[in-house]
């Protein structure tokens, strides 16, 4: 199941924010329950900091495009950091859901 989630950013041309959750039919899945979210945000050249905090005070910060796999299912905030030059876009939270 793929679903994306675009966020509008001033200034910063396009934010996505892809969440897939996965199933116990996916053989390439470590477990049910988990998932992966993939930051990616644009334009590339500015290296955009961010912090995304999850489940059970789950954190991780970084930059530019990532890919974080193997996740609890659950609630996420993105939050974005300051870039010189751009507006900083509010937080935004989504579902990341099991199948």
């Amino acid at each position: 199941m793929r679903t994306r989630f675009p966020l509008a950013v001033p200034l910063v041309a396009a934010v996505l924010v892809l969440m897939v959750g996965c199933s116990d039919d996916d053989p390439i899945t470590p477990a049910s329950g988990v998932g992966t979210i993939v930051v990616d945000p644009a334009p590339d050249d500015i290296a955009a900091p961010w912090t995304l905090r999850g489940p059970a005070e789950q954190l991780r910060n970084g930059t530019a495009d990532q890919a974080l796999t193997d996740l609890m299912t659950g609630d996420y905030t993105l939050t974005w950091r300051a870039v010189t030059g751009y507006t900083t876009p509010a937080a935004e939270t989504r579902t990341l859901a099991a199948g």
